[in-house]
């Protein structure tokens, strides 16, 4: 596979992040267009997504599960 063929994959149309989040394409466009919550790159009238971007902004969104120092009180708890 070319390097562009591998740089290409990760960089999608507003479908194709729609496909890779289980979202509706029209939640996407909205998004775009109002909340700016996944970020995307605008060429001229052309808009991508880069899939690592839109990865990281949700992993900044992530809510609940232990933060890291919780889990750090637990496992000094935990020891004798």
């Amino acid at each position: 596979m070319a390097d562009t063929e591998m740089l290409n994959r990760r960089r999608v149309d507003a479908q194709g992040v729609a496909e890779y989040l289980g979202l509706s394409r029209s939640f996407v466009e909205k998004d775009r267009t109002t909340r700016k919550i996944l970020p995307f790159i605008r060429i001229g009238r052309k808009v991508i997504y880069d899939l690592d971007l839109i990865d990281q902004a949700l992993a900044a969104y992530a809510q609940g599960g232990p933060t890291l120092s919780s889990a750090r009180r637990a496992q000094q708890r935990q020891r004798p």
